[in-house]
């Protein structure tokens, strides 16, 4: 699979990658090891340094989430069509206040 860094065709809250200065890259389907590779990272590294994950619409992220990326995944909600899943996505974010 191809991935470009940046490349993103429309925002999906779907999988995605949110780095601590609120940079989003898109992550295909089951490749955020893929999109940290590419990026220059390991998948742990990019945890480590504060990365946010973004998988099947849940945010994980092993520190406080960061302004930036507060930001960032906030604009991403109306981009959801699906009522349920932007009740999860903001539920979700919800949790990182």
């Amino acid at each position: 699979m191809d991935y470009t860094p940046g490349q993103v065709i429309q925002p999906t809250f779907t999988n995605a990658w949110v780095s601590p200065k609120g940079e989003f890259h898109f992550v295909p389907y089951h490749s955020h090891i893929l999109v940290a590779s590419v990026l220059g990272y390991t998948e742990q590294v990019m945890e480590m340094l504060g990365w946010a994950k973004v998988t099947e619409g849940t945010i994980l992220s092993t520190k406080p989430l960061t302004q930036a990326q507060m930001d960032t995944l906030w604009d991403v909600v109306p981009t959801i069509t699906n009522k349920w899943d932007r009740d999860h996505f903001i539920e979700c974010l919800n949790q990182y206040f």
